[in-house]
Order: C-alpha cells, then structure tokens, then sequence
C-alpha cells in the first residue's frame, strides 16, 4: 500500500491547487524561503513530485496572500555611484509583478596577493569578487541559510544555490532594495489556512491547541517522523495588499494536528487503494 502511494505522488500528472490540498487535509507552510508540505496521509512529498509542482502553488498562494515574494534571478559585479565603488550587484524578480529589484553589497574586485595571473591590484576575472566575514554580504549570506564557501574568493561558484530560495525585502527607491531588509519567506499554515478559509478560523485570538499526530516532511525519509508541536514564529514581511503577516497570537497557539480546514473524505486508514488513489487525480 505504501508503494503505491509513494508511486501515485511522483507520476501525478496534473498540479492540484493549494484549496484542494488543504480541503484535503494536507498542510503547506513556506519555511525559511522554501515551500513544505506535511501531507494528511502520512506519507513524505516527494522531492520529484515538489519539483514538479512547487512554482504553481507558490504563485498560487502567494497571489492569494497579495505578499511581495523576490526571487533571486542572477548577480553582476562593478563599480557603482559617483565614487565607482566596487560591488556585487544582486537581481531579484517579484513574483507577483515580474518588477525587477536589486541589492548592492561592497565586494573588493581586486587581487590582494600576487597570483601567477596578476599582480596585487589587478582585476579579479569578469564575476568573481571577494568579501570579508563581517561584511553585509556574508551577513545576507548566512541569513540566506548558506554555508560559507571554503575561500571568500570563491562566492562566484556558489551564487546559483539561492535560485528557488523564496525572500521578502523592502524597495527604498525605485526599483533598489534596503540590503538589510532581504530575509528568508516564513508563512505558517495557519495563516495559508485562514487567507484561503477565513471563516474556518474563529475570530478569538486564544483559539485552543490543536494537538499533533504524527506527520512527515516534505521529502524526508520513510523511516522518519517528527512531531510538531509548536508554530514557527513569521518575520513581518511586506505586502502588496493591507495586510501583513508576522507573529501574531493566533500563529503561536495554534500547533500541528488534524487539518483546522473540514474535509469530507476518508482517512487513509479507512480507504481503498482505489479511493487513495483519486484523491490524487485532480
């Protein structure tokens, strides 16, 4: 039976929507930038299955949140202002509006040895650049969840592991971001929850704990589980509506359990094959 199952989540053809799985008691959160889905059967989401699917329902969610949502699209180095300061320049996208957003960081461009390539002073090649461990940009680095690469010269090589990374930020002026202000996407499931069934939650901020089964991880193994019993706090972040979403009474009492949404199927438990199996053929 777990096979099967397993085997039904990697050849689904068709994305279902973010109401659908919550309807059916699966829960999605966005965790330090990346989406999680804690499925009602069970069972691990597999990392194919996300693969294929995670753009949709992030677009989906994020839309139906109104949230300004950056992705990182690619950097460049130069030198930048009137003073030609040198710079590592990152590009983000807004999901929602495809507007183009951008972060400048100090990034030395220059050799500070003499190499067999140049002498000391001598431009670095076209994209690498160097910083020092309490500069902004290790700062951006870190808050980004990325180990450090071994060499500070060698950020070139590592930069493509925040595509897919999910940021909020704040737009200073035109289109620049305060470098500050870029941090990691955390949105609970309760807040999924309650922006696409509001009135699901009740409007009282002490709503009572909800106590937690055991459930898996998007993509962890079989032989794991862990039990949540506690909501993640949310960094406040900028929206395009007027709501905002950070920590809130609500989020912090509320901890994992069976789906605050109602749902009207059986549980995997009291299914056959043949009704698991269509609740994934959407």
């Amino acid at each position: 039976m777990g096979s099967i199952k397993h085997l039904a989540l990697v050849t689904m053809s068709s994305t279902p929507s973010v109401k659908d799985l919550l309807t059916r008691g699966d829960e999605l959160e966005i965790v330090d930038g990346r989406l999680n889905i804690i499925a009602e059967s069970g069972l691990p989401v597999t990392a194919e299955w996300l693969k294929l699917h995670e753009d949709k329902l992030v677009y989906e969610l994020v839309s139906q949140m109104a949230i300004d949502v950056l992705v990182y699209e690619s950097y460049s180095t130069g030198r930048y202002g009137a003073e030609r300061n040198s710079g590592v320049n990152l590009q983000f996208i807004n999901l929602l509006t495809d507007d183009s957003r951008y972060a400048v960081f100090n990034a030395d461009l220059d050799r500070v040895k003499a190499t067999k390539k140049g002498p000391i002073g001598s431009p670095l090649p076209s994209g690498q650049f160097r910083v020092g461990k309490r500069s902004r940009f290790c700062r951006f680095w870190l808050n980004a969840n990325q180990p450090l690469p071994p060499r500070l010269s060698s950020f070139h090589d590592y930069m493509g592991n925040l595509k897919g990374t999910l940021f909020t930020g704040v737009v200073v002026r035109e289109e620049r971001l305060d470098k500050q202000s870029i941090k990691l996407l955390n949105i609970t499931y309760v807040q999924i929850a309650a922006a696409f069934f509001p009135s699901v939650l009740p409007d009282n901020p002490h709503t009572p704990s909800i106590h937690s089964p055991y459930k898996y991880h998007t993509a962890m193994p079989y032989n794991e589980s862990m039990k949540r019993l506690m909501q993640r706090g949310l960094e406040p972040i900028q929206t395009t509506g007027n709501c905002n979403y950070g920590t809130s009474s609500l989020a912090s009492k509320v901890t994992r359990g069976r789906s605050i949404v109602p749902t009207t199927k059986k549980i995997p438990q009291d299914q056959t094959v043949e009704e698991w199996l269509e609740d994934y053929d959407l």
